[in-house]
C-alpha cells in the first residue's frame, strides 16, 4: 500500500511541478520566484502500471525566474497508523524536488510534464532530483511511485530538508510538529481500493491510507473519487485565464476526465494562455488650467503583452477628482500587445479653482488590471476677456482716419493688443492694462477691399499658455467717385447707347449692417440723353449738349459726386424726297429731300433718267422708270431715300387694219392695236367713221379714215385711204310673164 501511494503521489507530482517553477526562490542563494498557496497547480496525472507512463502534469499560475523549486511528497504528514502516532510516515517519505534549470523565467501557464519510469524521476521543462540524492526511486522512499489503490500528492515550497531524507520539513517527528515550509497545492483520488481521502487535518478521521495534516496548514484540496487512476483538466487551454480563474477551474472536479481500472491515460499537452495584467506607462502628473479641458490620454497609456491574443482594455475611474470632473469614462481599446492610449479621456478642473487634486484609475483587459493615481496641479487658465468698445460695446464699424477706444472686458491685465492690418486698415495701440485706441487708415481711392482688420488681445500665462479674444472691426472708407467714364465731350448720335463706368473702389462694398456701398447714376436733360440710375447706360436722345453726374450714397463717412458732358449729335437722314415724278422724254423736274443737307443725288438708270448730283434736277432720257437717290452724310455715319421717277414719250400708234373700200350705202370695219384713240374722216360727204372705227360709204368718192392717239408727250395719227364705189343696179325687166312649150319669148 505504501509503495502504491508513492507512485500514485510520483504520477501527481508531474503536474505540480509545473505549477511549482514559480518557487524557485526557495533556495536563498539563488534569484529565485518565492511561491506560496495556489501558485502551482496539477493539471492531470497517470497512475498506470506501466512505467513509461507514469506522469503529473502541473501549471505554472504565476512567472517562475531562473532557479525557482519547489517539493513534492507523497505521504504528506501521516502514513499510516493514528494521528498521534510518533512513528508515522512523516520521517520516512521521500521528496522530490524540482528545479528551474532554463536559465530563464518562465511564463505563468507554462504546464511541466514530471515522468517516473520507475527507476529515476525527470520533468520535460527544468530538472528533477530527490531527497535524500541516495533516495531509490523505486523504493518507499520515492515521492513518485506507481500505485493504482489510490494516494495523494502534496506541493510546497521551501523548508529546512534538503538532503538529510529525514524530518519532511518538520521541526520533529512527533504529531504536534511544526510544518516549515508553505503549502502549495494538495491533491488527492481514490484508486482501485477503498479508504483513499482527501487530505485531512488534525481533526479528521486517521486511519491506512489517509494523509494527516498538522493544523497549521491551509487545505488547499483536490480530490477525485470514484476508483480513478488517472485524468486531465479538459477545458480550453487558451481561453485567457487569469491565475483565480484557472485556479477555481482547476479545483472544480466536474472540469476533469477521469479514468479508472487500470487504463492509460492521454494528458493534452500545450502550455495554458494566460491573460496578461496591464501596466500604465504615463506620468502620474498633470498640469491642468482652470476650467479648462485638458487630455488625459497621455498619462493613462499603458502597455500589455496581450498574451492572449486580442483583448479589451477598459479605463474606469476608481477615485473621481475633488475638484474636478472626468470625461470619457468608461473607455475601451483593442489591444493585440504592446502599447496602447485610450483616446477622448479628459480632466476639466471646477471653474475657479486652482490648487492640487487628484484622481484613480484603473485599466483591466478582463484577466488582469492595475491602477494609477494622478496627481493634479490646477493652474490659472490666461483670460483674455471679451473686445468691446468702451463708449458703446457692439460698435464694431469706424470711419477712416476715426479713432475709438477698445477694452478686453473683464480680462486679465498686462495682455497685448494687436491688429491684423496694421499698416493697410487699422492700427491698434496699447492704451493701459486692458484698453487700447484703434485707428482707421485713410488711403485715399486705393482703400484695400474689403476693409476689415481683426483685432487681438493675448493673455498669457507661464502654466497654462496663451489664449487670445478677436473683435472684428470694419473701416468705413470716405465714398469716393473714382475715375468716370466716358470721358467729358464724349459726342453720342441720337439712338445711340453708352454704358458709364465708375473706378470707385468703395463701390459694392460690403458696409457695416450687410448692405453694400451703393450709387446712382443721373441725366440733367433727358430731353437729349437719358441714364439708366444703377447700371448707367446712357441712350441719346436728341441733338444737344448735357451733363451726367455719379453720386455715391451716404456710408456714414460722407457722399460724393462727379459730373461728365456728354453733346448728341443727330444721326444722318434721308427723309422725304419730293417733287414731280413724271415727265417726258426730254423733260425736266426738280426734287428735294428734307433730311440731311448736302447730300448727293444719283439715279439707278441714267438711260431712262438722270440727275444733277447737287440741285436734284431729273432729265428724261427714255421711256421707262428709274430710281432717284438721296444721301445725307454727316459724322454719325449716311443715310439715304429714293423715289421713282417715271418717264414718258409720244404714242406708239401702227398702221390701220381693214378694208380700203366700201360701198355707197355699206360699212365697213378699222381696227387699230392701240387702244385709245379717236376716229375721224376727212370727207364725211363721201364717208364716214364710227368711235369704233365702222366706215359708212354715203357717195362716190374717196376719203381718208384717220385714227389719233395721245397723251400727255403729244399725239400721233395714222391714216388710211378708203374709196366709196356706186352700187350696182339691175333695173326692170319687161316683156311677155307667160310662154308655151317649146315656144320663146321676149
Amino acid at each position: 500500500m505504501k509503495r502504491q501511494v508513492h507512485s500514485l503521489w510520483k504520477t501527481a507530482k508531474r503536474t505540480m511541478l509545473a505549477c511549482l517553477l514559480l518557487l524557485a526562490c526557495w533556495q536563498p542563494s539563488m534569484a529565485q520566484t518565492a511561491l506560496t498557496y495556489g501558485d502551482v497547480a496539477i493539471c492531470g496525472w497517470n497512475n498506470n502500471l506501466v512505467s513509461s507512463n507514469r506522469q503529473i502534469q502541473v501549471v505554472l499560475l504565476k512567472a517562475c525566474a531562473a532557479n525557482t523549486v519547489f517539493k513534492i511528497s507523497a505521504l504528506g504528514f501521516n502514513n499510516s497508523g493514528t494521528a498521534n502516532s510518533a512513528s508515522n510516515g512523516r520521517a520516512t517519505a521521500g521528496i522530490s524536488k524540482w528545479t528551474n534549470s532554463t536559465g530563464s523565467t518562465l511564463p505563468a501557464g507554462t504546464v511541466i510534464t514530471i515522468l517516473n519510469n520507475g527507476t529515476t524521476i525527470s520533468s520535460d521543462v527544468g530538472t528533477m532530483s530527490n531527497i535524500p540524492s541516495s533516495c531509490s526511486c523505486g523504493a518507499n522512499g520515492s515521492p513518485v511511485v506507481q500505485s493504482t489503490s489510490g494516494g495523494r500528492f502534496f506541493l510546497y515550497y521551501g523548508g529546512t530538508s534538503d538532503g538529510t531524507g529525514t524530518g519532511q520539513d518538520l521541526t520533529a517527528t512527533s504529531t504536534t510538529a511544526t510544518f516549515q515550509g508553505v503549502p502549495i497545492q494538495l491533491f488527492g483520488f481514490q484508486g482501485t481500493q477503498s479508504g483513499y481521502t482527501a487530505f485531512l487535518t488534525s481533526t479528521g478521521t486517521t486511519g491506512n491510507f489517509q494523509t494527516y495534516l498538522p493544523s497549521d496548514l491551509a487545505s488547499y484540496n483536490v480530490f477525485h473519487s470514484g476508483n480513478a487512476i488517472g485524468g486531465y483538466f479538459t477545458p480550453s487551454r487558451t481561453a485567457g485565464y487569469t491565475a483565480a480563474s484557472l485556479r477555481t477551474a482547476l479545483q472544480t472536479t466536474s472540469n476533469w476526465s477521469t479514468t479508472t481500472g487500470t487504463g492509460t491515460v492521454s494528458i493534452p499537452s500545450g502550455n495554458f494562455t494566460m491573460a496578461t495584467t496591464p501596466t500604465f506607462t504615463g506620468s502620474t502628473s498633470l498640469t491642468a488650467c482652470n476650467a479648462v479641458s485638458t487630455s488625459i490620454n497621455s498619462n493613462l497609456a499603458i502597455t500589455d503583452a496581450a498574451a492572449a491574443g486580442t483583448v479589451t482594455e477598459t479605463w474606469s475611474i476608481t477615485s473621481s477628482p475633488t475638484h474636478g470632473a472626468l470625461g470619457g469614462f468608461s473607455a475601451t481599446a483593442s489591444s493585440t500587445g504592446g502599447a496602447v492610449t485610450p483616446s477622448g479621456l479628459t480632466y476639466t478642473p471646477t471653474a475657479g479653482y486652482t490648487g492640487a487634486d487628484a484622481f484613480t484609475i484603473q485599466v483591466s483587459n478582463g484577466g488582469g488590471s492595475s491602477s494609477t493615481t494622478i496627481n493634479v496641479t490646477v493652474a490659472a487658465s490666461p483670460n483674455p476677456g471679451t473686445l468691446t468698445a468702451i463708449t458703446s460695446p457692439n460698435f464694431d464699424s469706424m470711419c477712416a482716419t476715426a479713432a475709438v477706444s477698445y477694452r478686453a472686458r473683464n480680462g486679465a491685465n498686462g495682455g497685448v493688443w494687436s491688429s491684423s492690418a496694421a499698416t493697410t486698415i487699422a492700427t491698434v495701440t496699447n492704451t493701459g492694462d486692458t484698453t487700447a485706441t484703434i485707428t482707421g487708415i485713410y488711403s485715399g481711392t486705393t482703400m484695400p477691399l474689403g476693409a476689415t482688420a481683426i483685432i487681438t488681445y493675448t493673455s498669457s500665462t507661464v502654466s497654462c499658455g496663451t489664449t487670445s479674444s478677436t473683435k472684428a472691426v470694419y473701416v468705413r472708407p470716405f465714398s469716393d467717385t473714382g475715375t468716370l467714364t466716358p470721358a467729358r465731350g464724349t459726342v453720342l448720335c441720337t439712338g445711340a447707347t453708352l454704358t458709364a463706368t465708375s473706378s470707385s473702389v468703395t463701390n459694392g462694398l460690403p458696409r457695416y449692417g450687410g448692405v453694400s456701398y451703393g450709387h446712382t447714376w443721373t441725366s440733367q436733360n433727358t430731353s437729349i440723353a437719358s441714364i439708366t440710375s444703377s447700371a448707367g447706360v446712357i441712350t441719346a436722345v436728341s441733338a444737344g449738349t448735357v451733363n451726367i453726374t455719379y453720386t455715391t450714397a451716404p456710408n456714414g463717412c460722407g457722399s460724393f459726386n462727379a459730373r461728365r458732358n456728354i453733346t448728341v449729335t443727330a444721326s444722318a437722314t434721308g427723309v422725304t424726297i419730293s417733287g414731280t415724278t413724271t415727265m417726258c422724254v426730254g423733260g425736266t423736274s426738280t426734287l428735294t429731300s428734307s433730311g440731311t443737307p448736302s447730300g448727293v443725288w444719283s439715279s439707278s438708270n441714267t438711260s431712262i433718267a438722270t440727275v444733277d448730283p447737287s440741285t436734284g434736277s431729273v432729265t428724261g432720257v427714255g421711256a421707262g422708270s428709274a430710281n432717284i437717290t438721296y444721301t445725307g452724310t454727316n459724322s454719325c455715319g449716311s443715310a439715304f431715300s429714293s423715289t421713282a421717277v417715271t418717264i414718258n414719250t409720244v404714242p406708239s400708234v401702227p398702221a390701220i387694219s381693214g378694208a380700203t373700200s366700201v360701198c355707197t350705202g355699206a360699212t365697213t370695219g378699222l381696227t387699230n392695236s392701240t387702244s385709245g384713240g379717236v376716229w375721224s374722216s376727212s370727207a364725211t360727204g363721201i364717208a364716214t367713221v364710227s368711235t369704233t372705227g365702222t366706215v359708212y360709204g354715203v357717195s362716190v368718192g374717196s376719203a381718208t379714215i384717220s385714227y389719233a392717239v395721245s397723251n400727255a408727250c403729244g399725239s400721233t395719227t395714222v391714216t388710211s385711204a378708203m374709196t366709196v364705189n356706186t352700187t350696182p343696179s339691175a333695173g326692170t325687166i319687161s316683156g311677155s310673164s307667160t310662154v308655151c312649150q317649146g315656144a320663146s319669148t321676149s
